[in-house]
């Protein structure tokens, strides 16, 4: 960092899908920020670069030194005409000129499965920054299959002049070798999230739930989301998933008297919530928020389960996080790359294979020795923390 003025406070700026009603993104946002300034203090001001600029703008509401502004693409359609005609080029390139390190990510960013449009949108900030001198990073990137030629190409002229790329696990990596960017370039880390604290205080319906869940001995969350292009899974084989995950939870009320508790991730999820609810025979029994909670409270709320059943990415990699034993029913191949990489002999299943009887298989061996069953993941987890903070690491080698 020599060379740096220490009277001003670093400048970063942080591009992702933020402020869009989706915990896991937001909670990356979050471990983010607290990353940085436990290393660079608490002065570092963050310019967060979104899609809700204003949504955001009320989750940090009472951080000043957060400040988000709109995420305007210059090679998306009509994106650079609209940007001359409102006089917001000067502004934007101003203020990536300005900063001292451009971060992109972390989440699923890197992906053309929705067209290339997504990789322009995201992508072509990190080579404006590279340009007006200021180093960019891909940041504990979470990468998906590219599925175009186009993708591949955009991908890999652009990931060749970022100052460093390092990727949520080894799948992404492969992707972005195999797009042609030099492997030298990349490193798989882990998952920022991992190092996300849970809240000391929550949030009004958020601490009425805690104290519910404060007399249960097997409380169960279970974090759903609805039907995706993803998972290329049929009506049939949807409503028996939905039939299997109602089962489930029944029997975890009839066998260890289980409360269970549904958390949304997106509002979306509240639908598919009350679609199991309405296939339970003790739904009466089963608690569920009625919107999603901020990152820290949900994550304060699976520190208080005995076990999480997680479709939602983020869901898991809470638990795992807290090393609370985990059931892992995957939409997309990042799903299951996580839950195998964190436990490769743990309860994975693919949407169309989930069965409540072997899931509750399982947790009747980890029931068996649950205390050994939190210690063996807490080993398994600790070089996944570890690999995430090198994410931090590697950022902080760019200041100067």
């Amino acid at each position: 960092m020599l060379g740096h003025d220490q009277s001003h406070p670093r400048t970063i700026v942080i591009s992702g899908w933020y402020g869009c009603g989706n915990v896991g993104d937001d909670a990356l946002l979050d471990a983010i920020v607290a990353g940085f300034r436990e290393r660079l203090g608490p002065d570092t001001v963050f310019r967060v670069l979104t899609e809700a600029p204003r949504a955001t703008a009320a989750l940090y509401a009472d951080d000043p030194r957060i400040l988000p502004f709109p995420h305007h693409s210059f090679t998306r359609r009509t994106g650079l005409a609209q940007l001359l005609l409102r006089g917001k080029i000067s502004p934007h390139l101003k203020t990536l000129r300005a900063s001292d390190l451009f971060v992109l990510g972390g989440g699923g960013l890197i992906q053309d499965a929705n067209g290339v449009g997504n990789l322009f949108r995201y992508l072509d900030d990190c080579l404006i920054a590279e340009w007006l001198g200021t180093p960019s990073m891909a940041f504990g990137i979470g990468v998906s299959p590219l599925v175009s030629m186009r993708g591949r190409w955009l991908t890999r002229i652009i990931g060749n002049r970022i100052s460093a790329i390092t990727t949520r696990d080894e799948d992404g990596a492969q992707v972005l070798v195999n797009a042609g960017i030099d492997a030298g370039r990349i490193e798989a880390t882990a998952d920022p999230a991992l190092l996300l604290e849970p809240a000391v205080t929550s949030a009004p319906e958020v601490e009425a739930m805690m104290r519910r869940m404060a007399n249960q001995s097997h409380p169960l969350v279970v974090c759903p989301r609805p039907r995706t292009t993803w998972s290329q899974i049929d009506d049939n084989s949807w409503s028996r998933l939905l039939n299997e995950l109602a089962g489930f939870c029944d029997a975890m009320r009839e066998r260890f008297g289980t409360r269970v508790l549904f958390v949304p991730f997106m509002q979306d999820d509240c639908e598919v919530i009350g679609q199991i609810k309405r296939r339970m025979t003790t739904a009466g029994e089963a608690w569920a928020l009625d919107r999603p909670p901020r990152p820290r409270d949900a994550l304060r709320l699976i520190a208080h389960a005995r076990y999480v059943l997680g479709m939602r990415l983020h869901s898991l990699i809470f638990a795992a996080s807290l090393s609370i034993p985990m059931i892992s029913v995957n939409y997309a191949p990042k799903v299951g790359s996580f839950a195998r990489g964190v436990d490769p002999a743990g309860a994975t299943y693919l949407e169309r294979d989930f069965r409540a009887r072997l899931a509750l298989a399982h947790l009747e061996t980890w029931e068996g020795d649950y205390d050994g069953q939190r210690t063996r993941l807490t080993a398994l987890v600790a070089p996944r923390k570890a690999a995430a903070r090198l994410n931090f690491d590697r950022a902080l080698a760019l200041l100067h």
